[in-house]
């Protein structure tokens, strides 16, 4: 990604553009003062005052060496310039942004940007800080290629919601063409952005957007998730523009707000580059408001309007509010069924009425004066199910008939970006999870319809299934059997290695739905690993009561989506665990990585942090599939090229994997897992990188393979623990758990990964990762699995080739002699046919599991040798 143009396809989804709030005016209703700091406060934080200047919240990123600002009432970090952020190896940003001690941030970050290109994120290379009567500000500067920008946040005491935003770009000396300067606010695809005209001159897209199409509407509300975490808005507003030459003529030029599913911005159009002595000044602002609702921000803006109270019949209904010219606002009735927003004017209007379980409505109504009565029209009586309480299971629901399968994370906004062909909206979900607490949903809402509904708790367990006929304006009560252990792990036990909520910057799942989800699976050990920053979840864990249902390691997620001087294509992706969280510190003490080669980190990581885990995520996304940053073995960050598996380390462009840093000695390729299987789809995708870890085993590099969720939700098809690794650690109960055993089993190889099937595997009585020897190999093989899925074949792979395959039954033993008359390492892959209930629990996929090697010295040395290359062709 280099020179590329910002847009969704090209961004991907982990490039969140950020969610700024804007200052649209003030609003008492909106402000929520500070204990301690009773007015505007700026400063960088120190290890002395950290504690009180942060900013909380799920997404705070900012930490002791960041700067922060206040008004007393809203609390925001500008990173410093030393620090590094989701999109550049240098900071400066503004990353944080909430009401102080209300722990809510869910701001990402904000990017000036030149031209619009990723290359053209301004770093900032100084930072210094004012306060001049009541209003206090954090000034960054940046001085490179001909030109100074200068952006100023500031806060003061008269608008308590509102952060300010001005930034000048000056033309100092000659350098590299700037036709454009644009403002870059990250969402990642984790917040519905709505976008309005403030004066209704233009059009008002609301949620529906096309992707990278240009618009004149100066306000996007960017809507948090309305769980504790994420319960905020933020409404981003342009304000002005305007070029002054060297003579100090100024003039307005135009500028164009621009949208996509993971970022909105404001660009400012030159004619031409801009001149020597030449200033371009753009001004913008956010409102930061309670509650993830659009009328908040949009009642700010209009407080000189008009408004409409009105009653809905019951609380959570949403209603969105246009006239002629597009989108107006968006409110959710409360708890009374009451709501009240502000329209700009006298007229006619339209709301548009949702509410969970019912077909939309629509009713025009007319605003002629202040206090306009809306009573929504008597919406359908819904239908109620009550669940089954006390027990552990996730349901699935499909619709039969006419009924249509339920979305349990709908939102009901209707957010979507039109991106060409492609549509991006939020993901669905037709599970609910129950983990067994008081916590646990008593009751839902669905359309009135006949429903299918699946009661499973993973692999090891039974899954039972029923019909239900429900009826508006009727409870029902579900009966079906809760699922039952059928199965045992001998020395097993299962682990996700690669689990997101939303303290990852690309979602805004709730950490309880997260645990809830995973217990809900039968999954065990649960690895946390967020995006660049490190959260412990044992608390939440004790909080919820499922300390004895569920354990937890905490690591991060390190994440590169752009190049670097020294990585030119990015290093990709990589899971690191465990690590301690260091909440004062920058990102809660994650790993420092961007602008490095992974011998680099690798090296530090073994030095500073007791020589945790490192996994190589994704490194591939199929055979075919062009360089990504987030796929590491598609271009190997300095190579510019694929890895290739038919050919040696030591030839190019392979060799950059093994060159040793020349003090500590360590190479890029000295990972100790690859992700072979990520996210449950086991097609060529998995091919591809089976095939490299293939290659990488034939010469010597001793890495274990696993199999991850990499979920970041609930939705249909990323479920976390629905692909898993079983992992040796001497006993199957939890009760017996013992971190320092898992970590020890994955280090030792001894794991296989699957989505169902499960497997007892030995060489001559060695177990997986360890090395056989002795006598003619006989190769142990027991598949089992649960009564609802169909296994019923394995492959056997000597050195990486295919040998031979055969059918198999579970529970049975089976002894298959092999011949190796040299040094070799034996792997297993066992599928079987879908069915209808294994659709249901595991997805449209078949049964999958593979082994990790067992290691065969032949010659009796007590040593294994690598055979080497070549790697014979892939089987068709």
């Amino acid at each position: 990604m280099n020179n590329e143009t910002l847009s969704v396809t090209k961004l991907g989804s982990y490039l969140s553009l950020l969610s700024l709030a804007i200052s649209l005016g003030s609003s008492p209703a909106l402000a929520h003062p500070l204990d301690g700091i009773s007015g505007p406060t700026v400063g960088q934080v120190t290890a002395k005052n950290a504690r009180h200047y942060r900013v909380g919240g799920l997404d705070a990123q900012g930490g002791i060496g960041d700067w922060f600002i206040s008004n007393g009432v809203l609390c925001a970090i500008v990173s410093d310039p030393s620090q590094e952020s989701a999109l550049t190896w240098q900071g400066g940003f503004l990353t944080d942004l909430g009401f102080c001690q209300h722990q809510d941030d869910h701001f990402l970050a904000y990017y000036p940007t030149i031209d619009m290109a990723l290359t053209g994120i301004v770093p900032m290379t100084s930072i210094g800080t004012s306060l001049i009567g009541e209003r206090a500000a954090i000034h960054a500067v940046s001085e490179q290629d001909g030109f100074r920008l200068s952006t100023t946040y500031s806060m003061d005491r008269e608008s308590p919601n509102i952060i300010s935003i001005n930034s000048e770009l000056e033309r100092t000396a000659s350098g590299k063409p700037v036709l454009s300067y644009s403002e870059v606010l990250l969402t990642a695809d984790s917040m519905p952005l709505f976008t309005v005209s403030s004066n209704r001159e233009a059009t008002s897209n609301g949620f529906d957007h096309v992707a990278n199409a240009p618009g004149a509407a100066d306000l996007t509300v960017l809507l948090g998730g309305g769980d504790p975490g994420h319960n905020i808005a933020y409404g981003y507003r342009f304000l002005s523009a305007q070029l002054t030459d060297k003579q100090g003529q100024s003039q307005p030029i135009p500028t164009a707000g621009a949208t996509g599913s993971g970022f909105t911005a404001r660009l400012a159009l030159l004619n031409g580059d801009l001149a020597i002595g030449s200033t371009l000044q753009l001004q913008t602002e956010i409102t930061v408001s309670r509650g993830a609702t659009v009328s908040p921000v949009t009642d700010a803006l209009w407080s000189e309007g008009l408004q409409v109270e009105g009653e809905a019949g019951e609380p959570d209904v949403t209603i969105l509010v246009s006239d002629g010219n597009g989108a107006v606002t968006q409110v959710v009735s409360d708890e009374t069924g009451k709501f009240r927003f502000m329209v700009p004017t006298a007229g006619d209007y339209q709301a548009l009425v949702r509410a969970r379980g019912r077909a939309d409505t629509a009713q025009s109504f007319s605003v002629a004066g202040n206090a306009t009565k809306l009573v929504i029209e008597a919406l359908q009586p819904p239908a109620i199910l009550t669940l089954p309480q006390n027990q552990i299971m996730r349901l699935s629901f499909t619709g039969l008939h006419s009924a249509v399968d339920p979305n349990f994370t709908d939102s009901r906004l209707g957010f979507k970006v039109q991106d060409g062909t492609t549509t991006h909206q939020p993901g669905k979900s037709r599970h609910l999870f129950l983990s067994g607490v008081p916590t646990d949903s008593q009751q839902v809402i669905l359309a009135p319809g006949e429903y299918r509904v699946t009661a499973s708790r993973g692999p090891e367990f039974s899954a039972h299934q029923t019909t239900i006929t429900l009826e508006s304006g009727k409870t029902s009560l579900l009966s079906i059997p809760a699922p039952t252990r059928v199965l045992s792990t001998p020395g097993y036990i299962s682990s996700d290695f690669h689990v997101h909520s939303g303290v990852s910057f690309d979602n805004n799942l709730n950490i309880h739905a997260r645990i809830k989800s995973f217990v809900a699976q039968g999954a065990e050990v649960l690895v946390a690993t967020e995006h660049d920053t490190i959260y412990e979840l044992r608390t939440a864990i004790a909080d919820l009561g499922l300390s004895d249902r569920v354990k937890t390691i905490t690591g991060t997620e390190i994440t590169t989506e752009v190049g670097n001087p020294t990585a030119p294509y990015g290093i990709g992706h990589a899971n690191v665990f465990p690590l301690q969280a260091q909440p004062l510190q920058p990102r809660r003490g994650a790993p420092k990585h961007e602008n490095h080669r992974w011998r680099d980190i690798i090296a530090r990581l073994r030095s500073d942090h007791s020589n945790p885990i490192v996994q190589l995520n994704h490194p591939r996304g199929g055979p075919t599939e062009s360089a990504s940053p987030g796929l590491y073995l598609s271009h190997m960050a300095v190579a510019g090229a694929a890895y290739d598996p038919y050919q040696p380390l030591d030839s190019p462009p392979n060799k950059v994997l093994v060159d040793k840093n020349p003090v500590t000695g360590v190479r890029d390729i000295d990972f100790d897992l690859i992700e072979v299987e990520n996210g449950n789809r086991w097609g060529q995708r998995y091919q591809a990188t089976r095939d490299d870890w293939f290659s990488l085993l034939r010469q010597g590099i001793p890495m274990a393979a696993a199999a991850n969720s990499d979920s970041h939700g609930v939705n249909n098809g990323s479920l976390a623990g629905n692909v898993r690794n079983m992992v040796y650690v001497g006993s199957d109960s939890l009760a017996d758990y013992n971190e320092m055993a898992l970590l020890q089993g994955i280090r030792s190889g001894n794991l296989y990964g699957t989505n169902g099937p499960l497997l007892q595997l030995s060489l001559n009585g060695s177990p997986m990762g360890a090395m056989a020897s002795g006598g003619k190999p006989v190769l142990k093989l027991i598949v089992d699995a649960a009564p609802w899925m169909n296994v019923d074949h394995y492959k056997l792979y000597v050195n990486g080739e295919f040998i031979s395959e055969a059918s198999v039954k579970v529970g049975v033993v089976n002894h298959v002699p092999l011949t190796l008359e040299q040094d070799a390492f034996v792997t297993v892959e066992v599928t079987g046919k879908i069915t209808t209930l294994s659709r249901e629990v595991i997805g449209d996929v078949a049964p999958f599991a593979f082994s990790n090697p067992i290691f065969f010295d032949a010659e009796g040395d007590g040593k294994w040798s690598p055979l080497g290359l070549p790697l014979p062709a892939p089987e068709d």
